[in-house]
Order: structure tokens, then C-alpha cells, then sequence
């Protein structure tokens, strides 16, 4: 019996169903960081009242692969540019202290 479950799990794991839900955040980005695996990026969340400017950042990943959004999100920190950030929720990520995964944004007039 625990050899069927054993089976299931790695099943599950090896199936890329990693990603389970989606959502979006209105803020800024404060820093872009290099990882081994991930590359993570620390959002400050906008609520619109003087205590979101005293709240800790948030940290979201981006695949290792996507450097054009790591590059772009970057300009978006260097330009002070308030945007809706765009993720997608990832079950990886929940143990090792990541948010979710970033997919997309957009710039915020």
C-alpha cells in the first residue's frame, strides 16, 4: 500500500500540475534578487493608507528563465512606476517562504 502512495506522490509531482490559482496586487517593486533555482522579487503592497508604507515587502518568484521580465520589472523599481503585479499561485513554492509566481504586470498611470 505505501508503494501505490509512494507512486502517487512522485505521480503528482512529476505531472507539472505545479499551479493551482491565480490572482493580482497593486504596489511597488522594491528589489530584484538572482537565486539557484528562482529569481525572487520583493513587492511592497499599496492599500492606499500611510501603514502600506510601513508594511515588510512581499516575495514573489520568476522562472529563472524569464529574464525579460525580470528586466522590466527592475525598470519599473528604478522608475518608482506603481503597477499591478499578476501571479500565479504555485505549489512549490508554499515550503521555501516564495509568495507565488509572477506572470505579468501592468504599469499603473
Amino acid at each position: 500500500m505505501k508503494k501505490y502512495l509512494l507512486l502517487l506522490i512522485c505521480c503528482i509531482f512529476l505531472s507539472g500540475c505545479w499551479s493551482y490559482g491565480d490572482g493580482s496586487t497593486v504596489g511597488y517593486v522594491t528589489t530584484v534578487e538572482s537565486g539557484i533555482f528562482w529569481d525572487s522579487v520583493w513587492f511592497r503592497v499599496e492599500t492606499g493608507t500611510m501603514s502600506s508604507m510601513q508594511s515588510k515587502p512581499e516575495s514573489y518568484a520568476i522562472s529563472k528563465d524569464n529574464s525579460q521580465l525580470k528586466e522590466e520589472l527592475m525598470t519599473t523599481c528604478k522608475n518608482h512606476q506603481k503597477i499591478e503585479l499578476k501571479y500565479r499561485k504555485h505549489i512549490f513554492l508554499a515550503h521555501i517562504g516564495q509568495k507565488d509566481v509572477i506572470v505579468g504586470f501592468a504599469v499603473i498611470p
